[in-house]
């Protein structure tokens, strides 16, 4: 039916062109111009869809391309400052742990473990400028800085304490790692040696002081009655021959205690005491340092009561501190210098050359 439809207006369009009559030819003037209004309304139609979709995906396609680079000017890298290895002591590579969380002498370096031949060196990393040699001449002159760096020193080497430790001297700084494994790989024969000395045996501090105000008071009744002029100066002569004799007999009260807790221990040292006292103004007559066996420690402190009771009355008071760190018997010389060239014995003859 579409089709006859079809070919009834291709026959009437046909016949209305050929046609010479003047209805005819206005008809079908007004429908061309008719149909091409209604045609280029469907293009106009048509066009706008184009266009709409076109624009819908230029759209879309700038929101997912990446934002234009913008050229900028690098940031220079800040530059590397230089570092070193500060050592604070030495002990056995057994696998034991230091405590978490660990610092070093600056607070925010931890402290780490460097093994080398079944030794381990607690070191931790510091800043060159801060612990070279000429920094460290200035430094000292700052006894507040020396105090604390002395003190981290100190706590590090006890937290090191799980079993016997060589503590190293205060300021012992290499340049790396590997310095130090060189360090460990040189003197192992005499670190171990050392080492072997110093298990199970802790250092223990005795001080003994004396203070004349609390000898019994023979002096109390001539204070009383002494008047001025000659009998005044007589009273301060005899005071002080009597002070002087009691000094005298704490001294070698002192010297008395010292050799008695030598026989205990397995080393002793005699610290310093000149110009040295305690917060209530006495005299420091003896300040020990005795190595200890830790199966020796009860008969230590047993002696030490005993030598308390006696001495007592004579103004000598002992105290004890503990443990310590062996820092008075960890003799050892730790240095990558050189060794210098052996000597001949006088006597030995130089051998032939070959």
């Amino acid at each position: 039916m579409e089709e006859l439809t079809e070919q009834l207006i291709q026959r009437l369009l046909a016949a209305a062109t050929r046609s010479s009559g003047a209805d005819a030819r206005r008809l079908v003037a007004e429908a061309r111009t008719e149909a091409e209004a209604e045609v280029k309304d469907l293009l106009k139609s048509a066009m706008k869809a184009v266009l709409l979709r076109q624009a819908v995906g230029e759209l879309e396609g700038a929101d997912r391309r990446p934002a234009p680079e913008v050229e900028s000017t690098p940031t220079p890298a800040a530059p590397v400052e230089p570092t070193a290895s500060y050592v604070y002591g030495i002990a056995r590579a057994n696998g034991s742990e230091l405590p978490s969380g660990l610092t070093g002498i600056i607070d925010d370096a931890p402290v780490t473990v460097v093994t080398e031949v079944g030794l381990a060196a607690i070191t931790s990393t510091v800043r060159l400028k801060e612990f070279e040699q000429a920094a460290i001449d200035e430094r000292v002159k700052d006894l507040a800085w020396v105090e604390q760096k002395v003190n981290a020193h100190d706590r590090v080497v006890k937290a090191a304490m799980l079993g016997a430790v060589i503590p190293c001297r205060f300021c012992t700084v290499l340049s790396d790692e590997e310095e130090v494994r060189q360090l460990l790989r040189r003197h192992a024969a005499a670190i171990r040696q050392t080492l072997d000395r110093l298990e199970g045996r802790r250092e223990w501090g005795v001080k003994a002081v004396f203070a004349p105000e609390t000898v019994d008071g023979r002096d109390d009744e001539e204070k009383v009655t002494a008047a001025a002029g000659k009998s005044y100066l007589l009273h301060k002569r005899r005071q002080g021959l009597r002070r002087s004799e009691s000094l005298r007999e704490a001294e070698a009260a002192a010297e008395e205690c010292h050799r008695t807790l030598s026989v205990l221990a397995a080393d002793a040292a005699l610290l310093p005491t000149r110009d040295r006292g305690d917060d209530t103004g006495g005299k420091l007559l003896l300040n020990g340092a005795y190595l200890v066996p830790d199966s020796d420690l009860h008969a230590f402190d047993a002696a030490l009561d005993e030598l308390r009771a006696r001495h007592g009355g004579s103004g000598l008071t002992l105290s004890r501190t503990g443990p310590w760190p062996p820092y008075n018997f960890a003799r050892l010389s730790l240095t990558l210098e050189p060794e210098p060239p052996r000597q001949p014995a006088p006597d030995a003859q130089p051998e032939a050359a070959a």
